[in-house]
Formats: C-alpha cells, structure tokens, sequence
C-alpha cells in the first residue's frame, strides 16, 4: 500500500501479482453477503491502471494478474450491486473486444470483459439505452454461438426430477472453460434482470416477467450444476454469487435446498463465508429461525 504512491514502483508487475494476492485473503476475510472495505481491491486498483495498456497486450504473470484483478473486480460489484469501477478502455481495440479465432484464455478473458461491461451498464446510474443493451446481448450472443468447440461440455446430463434432482450434469476440460461458461451465465442473469424492453404495464408484463425469471433460474442453476460438476473452487465461488444475489427467487423447497447446499459445500471446503448469505436465505424464504 505504501509503494501504490510511487510512480515507478506502480509499474512493478510483481507489485500487482501481490495486491491481487492480498486482496484474495481479503475475500476469504469478509462474509460474501456483508461488509467489505475493498482495502487491496483498491491498491489492486492503482496497480492495474498504472499497467494495464501493457498488461493486456503482454503475456505471462503481468497479464496473468490483470484478468484476475479484473474479476475480483467484477465479483464485489456484482455482490454489491454496483458499477464496475476499473477502467477498461485499455482492452478497446484489442483481441479482447473481438470474436476473431484465438486461444482458449483469451475467449475466457473476452467473456470476462463482456461481464464488466454489462455490469457497468445495468448500475451506472442513468437511463437504461435500448440500443447499448441491444450491442451487449448481441456480443452475448454472439460469443456463444463462436467459441471453439473446446467450449462445448463433454458431458451433460439433465437433472432427473424423478430422483428428486435440481441440478444438471455439465462436464468441461478445463478450468478456463469452466470460468468462460460461468461468467457468460452471470452475464445472462445481468441482461435478463435489467432488460429496458420489458413492458411496465397489462398482460403481456405479466408474460414478461415470468420469461425473465424462468431465464434468470435456469442461469443459477447451471451456474450451480457445473460448479458441482467440476469440483473447482473457482466455480463454487462463482456459483454462490449467483445463488446469493438470485436465491431469494426460488420458491420450490427442494431447489431452495440445493442452493443451500452450494453456499454450505462451499464454506466447508473452500472456506468462503457463506453464514449470513445463508441466514438472509432463509429469511426471504421464511423457513424461519
């Protein structure tokens, strides 16, 4: 924090590898639904500016760095319900920005970015454009129907309801597709929920609303599906997200068990303070003391 003041010390790649470390234990420190200060998050801050035009055009641990600060980033402001805050003209003009052939971190890190930005447009404040959503569900879109088929589950089996099941199986090869797919259904739920066309008024609002929150559901649960699917304590994390910020939605006893499930198999394991997102459930869902 006392280096964050100098000017040659901010272009220190090992500097910014520390703060993004530190700011992870600050995650650790802090219940997921309370109280977070965003100390390192904010020291992450200056070092990512002061490296950033380098950061995303370089490889290795600088780069490395950057995306993981950005999705720390992200991650609070979608707890929180607030504007991405890290300046991200940088990745304008970049590989970033595009849908061209490239390597699977890079259509992870494209996705990320499409977060970012989704995210800034639903709490920036102002008047919701129709035509900006449209650009950003579009690139949804888009970025789906183009990733490489290193993207595509090995295995996906859908939940037996019979059997009692909530959750589907999705299988993928790696970590990187588990973060890319992950943080395209958090993209979802963002354009789902602050859709500007919805209708305010009479019967068709009324249809509206229900498609809405049968596409924000079906979002968290495969959020949730491949979190279990995988066993990585990225997906778990990324999956109480959604469970925290779209749990109080789900009516039905045995899906509110499974969602409660995912914030107490992430505690246990991963050691992510999941109790008071858990207690405030419970209170939307009224199942009492």
């Amino acid at each position: 924090m006392s280096l964050s003041g100098d000017t040659t010390e901010v272009q220190d790649e090992n500097l910014l590898a520390a703060a993004v470390i530190l700011r992870f234990y600050e995650e650790l420190d802090v219940p997921l639904v309370g109280i977070d200060d965003e100390t390192y998050l904010r020291g992450t801050q200056v070092f990512l500016e002061a490296q950033a035009g380098t950061a995303v055009r370089g490889r290795g641990l600088q780069n490395a760095a950057y995306w993981v600060g950005i999705r720390q980033e992200f991650h609070t402001a979608f707890i929180k319900q607030r504007a991405f805050r890290f300046n991200l003209s940088c990745c304008n003009y970049t590989t970033y920005k595009t849908l061209e052939p490239a390597d699977d971190f890079t259509w992870a890190n494209r996705v990320i970015l499409h977060c970012a930005e989704a995210l800034t447009y639903c709490y920036r404040g102002d008047d919701h454009n129709a035509e900006q959503y449209d650009r950003l569900w579009d690139y949804n879109q888009k970025w789906y129907a183009s990733k490489p088929p290193t993207f595509e589950p090995i295995y996906y089996q859908p939940p037996d309801h019979s059997k009692d099941e909530v959750l589907p199986q999705i299988w993928y090869i790696g970590n990187s597709q588990v973060t890319a797919i992950q943080h395209w259904h958090l993209a979802r739920i963002l354009l789902a929920a602050f859709d500007p066309k919805t209708p305010r008024m009479g019967l068709i609002q009324k249809r509206a609303a229900a498609n809405r929150e049968a596409e924000i559901k079906s979002n968290v649960f495969r959020l949730c599906g491949i979190a279990l699917s995988n066993k990585t304590a990225p997906g778990l994390i990324t999956a109480c997200m959604g469970v925290s910020m779209c749990g109080d939605r789900i009516t039905d006893g045995l899906e509110q068990e499974a969602m409660l499930d995912i914030l107490i198999k992430t505690e246990e394991t991963h050691a992510l303070p999941t109790g008071k997102a858990q207690r405030e459930l419970k209170e939307a869902w009224d199942w009492g003391p």
